[in-house]
């Protein structure tokens, strides 16, 4: 294939990313932005699955709410790489492989880094076409860049969503609490006016 035929092909993938990014920006939900990134990456890499991780700090592991396929999990170095066969690796856990019946052959991972810590982790599997290529690892580093800043505002969104439903929670446990506390004072008084009632009768029964 000619310079001129490639760099024609890198500009049509650079605008699959461009209208992609478009589309993620309109989802404001972590598992609908999962998944349109995934969708994306597939498309634009040309690649038969892909997967998108999120690093939870706290247990030190990789996650995902939505996967494209099967989820081949490594563990990963700082850093872009690519495995050309996924089985000599020793990195690599076949496991979901023979799960799933299927064949790992080649990953290409990048590592979605925020502040210089590793947030997330973009995962696609076995190109379709042979190998993963240099221009490969050069789009998905920009699909990293544009993955980090819509992933960042959905988990925001998340967050937010997740604290006003506490909120709604404690909110409507007062409203009960509150009603149950009107509950127990009228019969409070109601047991007051028996007591009372019970005891004018006591009086009256005993001066006769």
């Amino acid at each position: 294939m000619s310079d001129h035929n490639q760099l024609f092909i890198l500009v049509l993938r650079l605008k699959k990313i461009v209208m992609g990014t478009l589309q993620m920006n309109s989802s404001i939900l972590l598992d609908d932005t999962l998944q349109t990134i995934i969708d994306k990456c597939v498309d634009c890499q040309e690649c038969d699955r892909a997967s998108c991780f999120i690093v939870d700090q706290s247990k030190k592991e990789l996650w995902t709410s939505v996967a494209n396929g099967t989820s081949a999990t490594i563990r990963l170095q700082v850093g872009q790489e690519q495995l050309e066969d996924a089985y000599r690796d020793q990195r690599f856990n076949s496991q979901q492989d023979i799960k799933n019946n299927y064949k790992t052959k080649t990953l290409l991972v990048c590592p979605i880094m925020e502040n210089e810590k590793c947030v997330g982790v973009l995962q696609c599997v076995n190109k379709q076409s042979g190998y993963f290529t240099k221009d490969d690892e050069a789009l998905l580093q920009i699909m990293r860049e544009f993955s980090r800043s819509v992933q960042k505002n959905a988990m925001n969104h998340d967050a937010q969503m997740l604290i006003q439903n506490k909120l709604r929670h404690l909110i409507n446990t007062g409203v009960l609490l509150q009603s149950k506390q009107n509950e127990i004072h009228q019969f409070i008084q109601q047991a007051e006016e028996i007591k009372i009632t019970n005891e004018c009768r006591f009086c009256k029964n005993s001066l006769q």
